[in-house]
């Protein structure tokens, strides 16, 4: 039986490359392409215990600027274009077939976190804080601010 954590990091490269992969070919890719590391680096991070959190941690903002927080859960699919200082919070939830540009932050308002359904796109230098919900397949628009519920299929952009 595989791991968990094979599992999504395979449908991670499977989505962001369209293609079938090997653990050879996921080696590979981790080498030679930002988005797939970063990709791994995430799902390790969120599957690591206390401790060895914190090297995953460091490693993926040294690497990439992306600040991840224990207690964040991610569905299968994540695809990170441009895996650039991105800000995951620490009780964000985050649906499958999800796509995050560079510069995105998800974080808390007064200690509430977002939670995105799946196939949410969001895309370069927005910023979703509180206690909101982001429905299935919704997209949010390049320089967002967003801490009120986005509804399901709904396009958004500018500031609520």
């Amino acid at each position: 039986m595989k791991s968990k954590i094979y599992i999504e990091i395979k449908s991670d490269v499977h989505r962001f490359k369209n293609q079938r992969t090997s653990i050879f070919k996921i080696i590979v890719l981790f080498f030679i392409n930002a988005s797939i590391r970063a990709s791994i680096l995430i799902r390790i991070s969120q599957h690591s215990g206390k401790l060895t959190f914190w090297f995953w941690r460091n490693l993926l903002l040294t690497l990439n600027s992306i600040d991840v927080c224990r207690g964040f859960q991610i569905g299968k699919g994540l695809n990170l274009p441009h895996p650039l200082g991105i800000v995951i919070g620490c009780n964000c939830s985050i649906g499958k077939n999800c796509t995050i540009y560079q510069n995105v932050t998800i974080g808390s308002k007064q200690n509430k976190y977002p939670v995105l359904k799946d196939n949410v796109t969001i895309y370069p230098n927005s910023i979703l804080v509180g206690d909101i919900k982001v429905g299935s397949n919704a997209v949010i628009g390049a320089l967002s601010f967003v801490n009120k519920n986005v509804a399901e299929n709904e396009v958004f952009f500018g500031k609520i």
